[in-house]
């Protein structure tokens, strides 16, 4: 199987002009822990919910309850401003044991998936992995 088999089409990004407030908050209504960052050019980065809330806290003198990262503690910041650049990508007609060996080896959960000139057509993530592995493999096992 290929990439473009199970990947998740059309995922949620941030623009490098989307506040870092509106990136915290959308992460925080999902079940995601990174967006891509797209411009009109294609992928041109990262941004972790981890790291978004690690920068708040850097900006606070204690450790701030979580409804202060997202409406003050981020105030003025940009997504262009913390993102940082893609751990590893891949590409749709890549076998999903790229994928696999590409997440094990940067210690990641998911991977952006993009086609020439960094042009984002999804993102595959280890539950994508796991529901081939589960509904392909365990089915054809005998008993």
């Amino acid at each position: 199987m290929k990439v473009a088999d199970c990947m998740s089409r059309n995922p949620l990004t941030a623009h490098p002009s989307m506040t870092a407030s509106e990136a915290w908050y959308k992460l925080k209504t999902s079940v995601l822990h990174v967006l891509p960052v797209v411009d009109d050019t294609g992928l041109i980065g990262i941004i972790k919910l981890a790291d978004l809330e690690e920068f708040a806290q850097k900006r606070s003198s204690y450790h701030a309850p979580e409804f202060l990262v997202g409406e003050y503690l981020l105030e003025g910041l940009l997504v262009g401003d913390v993102m940082r650049a893609p751990t590893a990508t891949v590409h749709p007609s890549d076998a999903l044991e790229t994928a696999a060996q590409e997440m094990l080896r940067h210690k990641i959960l998911g991977l952006p998936v993009v086609e020439d000139h960094w042009r984002l057509v999804g993102v595959i993530t280890v539950s994508d992995l796991l529901e081939v592995f589960a509904t392909h493999r365990f089915l054809s096992l005998p008993g």
